[in-house]
Formats: C-alpha cells, structure tokens, sequence
C-alpha cells in the first residue's frame, strides 16, 4: 500500500496582522522572562497563604495508573489542598465538568510512595504533581500491580494500579481520546467546550467500534500494553477513566497533561507533549512496536507521522478515524507514508476509517489482525 505526498498550497498560510505580532510579542517575552509562570505562581502562593491560614485547608493526593517493566515503574500522582474535615473522606463519584477544574495544587508536599515493601519519600512540583520512574528493589511480576501514595503533613492516603509490561510483549497500542475514542468535537470548539466543561460523563458517547477493536487486538496479542494518551488535563483523569471502563475498553494508563502557564509559554504545547510521550514509550519499551490511533481533527497525524521517520521500525501501524474525508487527512499530515530510510524497503502502514469497525477492515487487508494469515509481521517489525 502506497501513499503519496501532498504538497503544501502557500496561498493556505494565513496573513500576518497586527493582532498577530502584538500576542507573538507577547509570546516571546513569555518565554523569555516565565511571566506567565511567574504570574501563576504569585497567584497561587497568594491562594494558599489564605486556606492554610484561614481556613486550615490540608493536602490530599490524587492517584493515577502508572506504567512500567518488572525492575522501574512510572508512577504519577498530583497533591491537591482540600479543607481537613473532607481529606479523609471518601470521594464522590468524579465528573468531567468544570468542577473538577476548580482546585488549588499543594507544590513542594512530600509524598512518600510504596511499592510492596518499599518506600520512596519524594516532593511535588510546582503545580503539585509526582512523574517519577522509580527503580525497583526486588523486581515484579508482569501484570497488575497497586502503588500507594501518603501526605505526612496531613496523613491523606491514595492508591492507583501500575502495569508492569510483559518483558515477551512485541506489541502495544497508543491511542488519543477525544474524539478517537469518545466523541468530543474538538475541531468544534463551542461543542467541545460544552463536552468538556458541562455535560456528564455518563452522558458522552463512545465512537463506534473502537471499543471492540481495541479488544480485539488485546485478544490477538495479550501481553501488548495500552496506553490512553491525550492532550487533556490530569483533571479529567477520574472521569475519563470512568468512561473508558463503562464503555470496556481495555483498561491502561492515561498520559495526560497540565493546562496553564509554563516557563516558556501561557500554555502547554499538545504536540509538544504528545511528541515527549511517544519518545519516551519509544525509548523505555525498546522491543515493542507500536499501533497509533488518532484522528484527524488536530495533529495525530503529523504527529505519528513524524514519530514513523523518527523510529521506522518501531511503528506497527497508524490508524487515524476521519472525522471528514480522507483526503483532508492526507492534507493535514502532508507526508504519507512516513518515509523510511533508504536501507529499508518497507514503508509503516496507514488506515483510516470513520469508526472502529472500518479501521479494523482496513487493517485485517493488511494482515495486522490475525484473521488474515500474517499476523506475525507485526512482530516481525518491532
């Protein structure tokens, strides 16, 4: 199966205006100086000053499924200031909604982490989170496995499964949320936007299809991980984490990010953070090759498409649900397939699909689902 390159029309570039210089102006000093970051820190700093003060308010932690091999697991958390009567109180069920934006990050809080029989004492950063590998002692079973996580100031304690990956697993899946698995709009933005901030969880429908064939590809090859990566924030962790397993997707670790200011800019890079993750499942799982899925209503596919060139033989399949016509996802990539270097003679598979169910069609036409008599070239690649 063969691709061919789209080139990229100038006359698509946007003008350059005023509006346009004066917020890259802004932009640059951003990244110059971390005034944004700066900003959000005296804010926040201002915001805790009152609640320990005034209102006695104590950290509580927030756990997230982490990943790992037998000998280090990545484990993350995010430390959250509560008032002391609810710190210990068991949660109400999470939605995704804008309440569970509004909180305030316990930065600096010791956390100490325990895995089996031991114990790591760690502090957060400074938007209260924990993403750490941790080197095991005595190394693990491959499977699941639970990693607790304590505030001593408050006594708060949490707990969230961890994988440790299979050392026979070839194979592995990667896949985006919005709008690949759960329909969101994104390209939409007042949709989005309502998706996002207002309706329930229990109320966002999945995208068809895609369940089964994730499943699908679980039963073909059992020990292969998945990963749920995202350029949401960890906010929405508890609720997206609901959805997926309401609607039986194989279970796996969410890689979201962090809305807000940084050192270099008033908001997180998406791409940036999608690029970081795939390098580093790349680099921490040498021996897995990896299926990609996306859409096409951002930048999956030029994100996969660049991580295809970056590590050629370590990309299974890309697998992109349109959300309008293929051809606008060849526009969007403008490179498919992701060249390989010369000394290969293979280019990485590419599908796309409307839904899960076309997705899984294409890829059983290429042999990457074991209806068809090849399965093994996926193994054969990795």
């Amino acid at each position: 199966m063969s691709f061919t390159s789209v080139p990229f029309d100038h006359r698509l570039e946007p003008q350059t205006s005023a509006a346009a210089l004066v917020f890259a102006g802004i932009h640059w000093a951003a990244m110059q100086y971390g005034i944004a970051a700066r900003v959000e820190d005296t804010a926040l700093n201002m915001a805790q000053a009152v609640v320990h003060g005034v209102f006695d308010w104590l950290p509580r932690v927030e756990a997230y499924t982490g990943i790992g091999t037998l000998t280090q697991i990545r484990v993350l958390c995010r430390t959250l200031l509560s008032p002391a009567e609810r710190v210990r109180e068991r949660p109400s069920p999470p939605q995704r909604g804008l309440r569970s934006y509004i909180c305030l990050p316990a930065d600096g809080e010791q956390v100490e982490i325990r895995i089996g029989t031991q114990s790591i004492l760690t502090v957060t950063d400074r938007t209260g989170y924990i993403d750490q590998v941790i080197t095991l002692l005595e190394p693990v079973k491959p499977g699941w496995h639970t990693v607790h996580f304590t505030t001593p100031r408050s006594g708060a304690t949490s707990h969230a499964p961890f994988l440790a990956v299979d050392p026979a697993a070839k194979v592995g899946l990667v896949s985006d949320i919005d709008d690949t698995t759960m329909i969101t709009a994104v390209p939409q933005l007042a949709v989005a936007a309502w998706r996002t901030f207002l309706e329930k969880t229990v109320n966002r429908e999945p995208v068809a299809g895609m369940s089964a064939l994730f499943s699908e590809l679980i039963s073909a090859y059992p020990t292969a991980p998945v990963i749920y990566l995202s350029n949401g924030a960890w906010n929405s962790a508890p609720a997206l984490r609901r959805f997926l397993a309401r609607w039986h997707f194989p279970p796996g670790p969410l890689l979201l990010t962090d809305f807000g200011p940084t050192a270099t800019g008033f908001f997180r890079s998406g791409k940036t953070h999608k690029r970081q993750q795939i390098r580093w499942l790349m680099e921490f799982f040498p021996d897995i090759g990896w299926f990609l899925f996306g859409d096409n209503g951002q930048s999956d596919p030029e994100i996969y498409s660049e991580a295809a060139r970056e590590y050629p033989n370590r990309v299974a399949a890309i697998a992109i649900r349109t959300l309008n016509a293929v051809q606008r996802i060849l526009w969007l990539a403008g490179a498919f397939p992701a060249e390989i270097p010369d000394n290969h003679d293979t280019v990485v598979p590419f599908v796309a699909g409307a839904n899960g169910d076309e997705l899984g069609a294409e890829l059983r036409k290429l042999g990457l689902l074991p209806s068809l008599p090849n399965p093994s070239r996926i193994e054969s690649r990795a």
